[in-house]
């Protein structure tokens, strides 16, 4: 645990971000996203309590400009995540 959090604050010493990129998204508290919801820009995200997405399409919800994912909590998505990168402001591929 101490290394990822290490890691991360590196990462958010030296990451080069886009305008409007955060560097690290923390999430502390209990999240339910639905399509009306934009994407998470980060370049890192620690989800550290329940984080749950319900978009009514068959695309999973993706991150945009995300590098790395820590998660302590629980992730609930239907129909899913894709963990892949892509840049903002699709958020898609």
């Amino acid at each position: 645990m101490k290394s990822s959090l290490t890691l991360l604050l590196s990462l958010a010493a030296t990451a080069q971000v886009l305008a409007a990129t955060e560097v690290l998204h923390l999430n502390q508290t209990t999240v339910m996203l639905t399509d009306a919801n934009p994407p998470i820009n980060a370049t890192a995200f620690v989800n550290l309590a329940p984080f749950e997405v319900s978009v009514y399409t068959t695309l999973p919800y993706e991150f945009s400009s995300l590098r790395n994912l820590t998660n302590y909590g629980q992730m609930l998505g239907e129909p899913g995540f894709l963990f892949q990168y892509s840049e903002y402001p699709s958020g898609q591929r």
